[in-house]
């Protein structure tokens, strides 16, 4: 099988990097992910892609230019039997043979190196750990090639100035893929286990072994987890309901079917409504839960007969007392489109709507559809605490209030019972070290 046309034996996440039709693509991944497998298929892939025009690979050091980024072009070439050579002083990697072209090895630690070169694609690996000069500049060399693309891989490293540059307001042509340790099939079985082990701490394991950015503080939500908690259908059936957190021009609402015997929550869809009035969210809403019924009972259901079913809608406690550009309240804009609006006067304390969904997902008792919900997802594997509290920053906390409102007012944390796992405690301040 040939890599020119991405064939190789690659893992699907490879793959992803080498097919994307994004500019940049990010492979963030935890060790032994195959990132750096996955960025040298990437370089080669792209240079025949161009015709032969020359690429650029940026390593953070020098000594990573040979250890790793010219090693692992090396042992693709030859295990696809194409020439190469490497040329140390001229820091040139020649890939011979019918279609050949040449790959600029430079290092970040000297960011003026890379002025002069002029490439169709660019590889940056481990690019939490260069500089922003030096991203930039690596950046602007890729202008020639009918496909210029730049692949961007390595291990998550927090909130760094690169993360700041590059995803913390991710452009819409820039694609983030995110893996952890054993989506690279390759590895031994208990390569993960004692990796796990030898880490330790948490935040660590996350970045290191999920895959998953943290900061100093922790990750919020982490007893999430995408290979336990992401299905596509819900281990059982149960009640349509909607989780709905109130916001000016920015509704972030989700459809969930929850079955009351198990305490279980199957998130369905999330419908992120920006610009629209509440009246206008509970229309759409009311469409989506129609045309989900009719494809779940295989019954075709009008809206006059979804609005008589009056289904559960579990909402922010400030709908009661202020309106998104009305003069009445959400929740009663919402009973007025056929929902039946549940809510409570005051919302739950931060820590205690958070111990709800930590405690869920500990207890495998809630579950995400990931094609219809991927926000929800990014957000419970990004958000952050800040200052002792979860950050709000970027708006994703949304859909996560949404579904910790519905979860608190049905399946609320009231204390130890016979036979009832416990409560978690300090959320506030670590989501770690009691769960």
């Amino acid at each position: 099988m040939s890599i020119r046309t991405a064939t190789l034996p690659l893992a699907d996440h490879q793959l992803r990097l080498l097919t994307s039709p994004a500019r940049r693509v990010v492979l963030q991944g935890g060790y032994g992910s195959g990132k750096t497998f996955g960025g040298a298929a990437f370089l080669l892939a792209q240079g025949w892609r161009n015709g032969g025009a020359p690429v650029l690979g940026v390593e953070p050091t020098y000594r990573q230019i040979e250890d790793v980024m010219v090693r692992r072009l090396d042992a693709l070439c030859r295990s696809n039997k194409i020439g190469c050579r490497w040329y140390p002083s001229k820091k040139l990697f020649c890939v011979l043979g019918q279609a050949p072209f040449n790959v600029f090895c430079r290092s970040a630690e000297l960011p003026e190196n890379l002025e002069g070169i002029e490439a169709s694609s660019a590889w940056i690996d481990e690019w939490e750990h260069c500089s922003v000069e030096a991203l930039q500049r690596a950046s602007s060399r890729v202008r020639i090639g009918r496909n210029q693309r730049i692949a961007y891989t390595g291990t998550a490293e927090g909130f760094g100035p690169a993360y700041e540059w590059l995803l913390a307001k991710q452009a819409a042509d820039t694609e983030l893929i995110t893996v952890g340790t054993r989506a690279n099939k390759w590895l031994t079985a208990d390569y993960e286990v004692d990796l796990r082990g030898s880490l330790g701490d948490e935040s660590f394991v996350a970045e290191k072994v999920d895959g998953l950015r943290t900061a100093k503080e922790g990750r919020v939500y982490s007893r999430f987890n995408r290979a336990l908690h992401c299905r596509q259908d819900p281990p059982q059936r149960g009640e349509l309901q909607l989780a709905c957190d109130f916001n000016v021009g920015f509704m972030h609402w989700l459809m969930v079917e929850t079955n009351a015997s198990t305490k279980s929550v199957h998130v369905v869809k999330e419908l992120i409504l920006k610009g629209t009035t509440t009246d206008q969210a509970a229309k759409m809403a009311l469409e989506e839960c129609r045309a989900y019924l009719t494809r779940r009972q295989g019954v075709q259901h009008s809206l006059r007969e979804v609005f008589d079913m009056r289904l559960k809608a579990f909402c922010d406690a400030a709908g009661n007392s202020r309106s998104t550009r009305s003069t009445e309240t959400d929740t009663a804009l919402l009973r007025q489109a056929g929902f039946n609006a549940i809510t409570s006067s005051h919302n739950p304390r931060i820590a205690d709507r958070v111990n709800t969904v930590q405690v869920a997902f500990r207890d495998k008792r809630v579950t995400i559809d990931l094609a219809g919900a991927p926000t929800l997802v990014r957000n419970l594997e990004n958000q952050t605490y800040k200052n002792g509290e979860p950050d709000k920053t970027g708006d994703v906390d949304h859909a996560i209030d949404a579904l910790g409102y519905l979860l608190h007012l049905q399946f609320p944390i009231v204390g130890h019972k016979a036979n009832a796992p416990p409560a978690v405690t300090r959320v506030e301040r670590d989501a770690y070290g009691a769960i």
